[in-house]
């Protein structure tokens, strides 16, 4: 549905652990204590040039039931950057 409402941009909802892992504080929150990671993304582009890329990772607070925004930039780094 995004990529009809939004051309050109995209969801993932999962990340590599091994990314995750080799890049933790680009993949984790805190807010009031907890410690989000932040395994979904939605974005557009896919180089290094804020100009042509932005990333929003998020992740799901299940106990109060809303969605916690945990960057908001250019590409996260990643193995292949």
């Amino acid at each position: 549905m995004l990529k009809e409402v939004c051309p050109g941009w995209s969801y993932i909802p999962h990340q590599s652990a091994v990314t995750i892992g080799m890049f933790k504080d680009w993949y984790y929150a805190f807010v009031n204590g907890n410690k989000y990671e932040l395994g979904e993304h939605i974005g557009r582009g896919s180089s290094g040039n804020p100009q042509h890329t932005i990333r929003i990772a998020f992740a799901w607070d299940d106990h109060d039931k809303r969605v916690v925004v945990g960057y908001v930039g250019h590409h996260q780094r990643s193995q292949g950057s």
